[in-house]
Formats: C-alpha cells, structure tokens, sequence
C-alpha cells in the first residue's frame, strides 16, 4: 500500500473497473495508477463526533479536490455507461443519479465503518492506537481515506470510501508534573568560592594598578605645587 497525499493526486488518472455483483448493488473498484487509492488529507478540526460519524472543518485545497474528484467520477461513469448498462444515458440523468459526498459550506461528513461492530479504522495518538472514546471536538487529526470504487444501486450511484487511519496531532503543552531538573554539583557552590575566579582577579589587579597610577600622579602634582609655592616665596 502506498499513501499519496492528497495535492498530488491527478484526477484524471483514475480508473474504474468494470461492475461486479455484490448483494444488493454493483461495484466498480476505483484504482489509481493500477494501485488501490489511499489518500492523506491536511490536518482538520473535529466540529462533531459520534460513533457513527464526524463532521469535519475542512481547507478549501481539500473541498477542490473533493470536487474534481466527483466531477471525474461522474464524467468516467457517462463515458463507461453504455458498456456498463448496455444502453446510452443522457448526461444530466448520470449527473442527477450520482449521490454526492456530504459536504456542506467548509465542512465535511464522514460516516464510521463497522464489520460487526468493529471499527474499521485505526486512530493513532504518538503513534500508539486508541479508542475512538478519546476524540473530541476541536481535536486536529489527519485522514488516509481509501476510496474504494463506485456503489451502484437502482436509483442511484455513490463514491464509496471510508477513513483507513486517523491521526491525533498533539498541539498541546506537555507539562512535567515531577522536578525534571539536571541538578550539577557545582550548583550548590558557596558564592565566595566562585566570585574571585581567575577572570575576577585580573579585574581587580587592573583596578589596583590604576589606583596605584592615580596615587603616583596626585603625589607628583603635589610635589610640583610645593616647588612653585617655594619659587614664589
């Protein structure tokens, strides 16, 4: 299996097979580039969740595709139609028969799969499954959808697809509850025991010699007004 992210997905290379019989419709099994079509989208917000489906906020980047991809579907069910159904179909009846994914404004509804009651989804959080109880609204994830084919019944035909894997993308804080700190040694030092480093008594001596300096010079002027104070008297 290999995922392809959904912006660089040509809808035009996709393929349908010819309609198998399954219970009650036909199906026509969707590939791409002769490999099954699993698809991973941007990351969403959850609106709304149950355990029968989500509502999702999704990019317009996505909705686009979405849209082409249902174009392509019903403009590849209208060419196929005759071979199909053994007799010509006006376009507009294709059109209006196709069901379209729900979509609504920026948002997407997606229902769950279930195999006797088991989910057909695996939810990852650091990599590590868990139950479809721990989402919650405003929650980010990201799909791999796998578009399956078309559904084909009586009246009407669907793109079948459902969500393979979702992703919760962690965007909070994690904040260590325990003292985490590396303590050193050195840490605990007395101050005096680190203030006169070699650094700091170079500083000081520096200091010393300009004091030194300052003394020598305020002497000699000193001495110098001592000698004119004589030269006057």
């Amino acid at each position: 299996m290999t995922t392809l992210n959904f912006k660089s997905i040509d809808v035009n290379n996709i393929q349908l097979s010819n309609p198998d019989k399954l219970d009650n419709c036909y199906m026509c099994n969707l590939t791409y580039n002769s490999e099954l079509l699993y698809a991973q989208t941007p990351s969403f917000s959850i609106h709304e969740i149950t355990k029968e489906h989500l509502i999702l906020n999704i990019t317009d980047e996505f909705y686009k595709f979405i849209e082409d991809l249902e174009k392509n579907i019903i403009k590849e069910t209208f060419n196929n139609c005759e071979e199909w159904f053994k007799r010509e179909i006006p376009y507009d009846a294709i059109d209006n028969m196709y069901e379209n994914i729900d979509l609504e404004g920026n948002q997407i509804k997606i229902k769950f799969t279930y195999i006797k009651d088991r989910l057909q989804c695996n939810i990852f959080n650091n990599k590590e499954i868990i139950p479809l109880s721990d989402l919650k609204v405003d929650d980010k994830i990201m799909l791999i959808l796998h578009f399956k084919g078309l559904k084909i019944f009586k009246g009407d035909y669907h793109l079948d697809f459902y969500i393979n894997q979702l992703k919760v993308l962690n965007t909070g804080y994690n904040v260590l509850k325990e003292y985490s700190f590396i303590d050193d040694e050195n840490d605990n030092v007395n101050i005096d025991e680190v203030m006169f480093d070699e650094e700091m008594e170079n500083i000081l001596r520096q200091e010393n010699i300009k004091k030194e300096k300052e003394l020598e010079l305020k002497n000699k002027m000193k001495d110098l007004e001592n000698q004119l104070r004589e030269l006057n008297n």
